[in-house]
């Protein structure tokens, strides 16, 4: 396994369907398909699991720093990327926020002590390797959180 260099633009528009949305004051540059995660000031950042914030959803838009992004919570489908380059995640698989120098990216919950944490949602099509798929946004939460 070897992680993307960088997060993808997603060509498709990000929020396939679903009405459930909020938005937030962007903590950093933030890409249309990033898992995000509120930050410890109520703003939100590109999900990485090594930051120890619970993601919320998948932005639906591009932000700068200080702008406000639209993110697609609970109960909607969306485009999220593969933070692999080599290997596909399978439709049906469990998805949580990447380990990945590039935030905002997904991999596959492996399970094990700790297999609610940082899920994100459910693959509900195959997503290619450096790629994107569909995703049923159902994050939940840790039970370190």
């Amino acid at each position: 396994m070897a992680d993307i260099s960088a997060f993808p633009t997603i060509t498709n528009r990000v929020r396939v369907n679903g009405v459930n949305a909020l938005t937030f004051k962007a903590a950093e540059t933030i890409k249309a398909g990033m898992v995000v995660c509120i930050d410890n000031d109520g703003n939100v950042v590109a999900g990485d699991s090594n930051d120890g914030y619970m993601p919320i959803g998948v932005a639906d838009t591009n932000a700068a720093t200080n702008d406000e992004v639209t993110v697609n919570t609970a109960g909607t489908i969306c485009y999220v990327a593969n933070e692999d380059d080599t290997s596909a995640i399978g439709e049906g698989t469990v998805l949580k926020v990447a380990d990945v120098n590039v935030g905002g990216a997904v991999v596959a919950q492996a399970g094990g002590a700790d297999s609610d944490e940082y899920i994100i949602g459910l693959a509900l099509t195959d997503i290619a390797a450096n790629g994107w798929g569909k995703c049923l946004v159902n994050p939940a939460m840790s039970n370190t959180a």
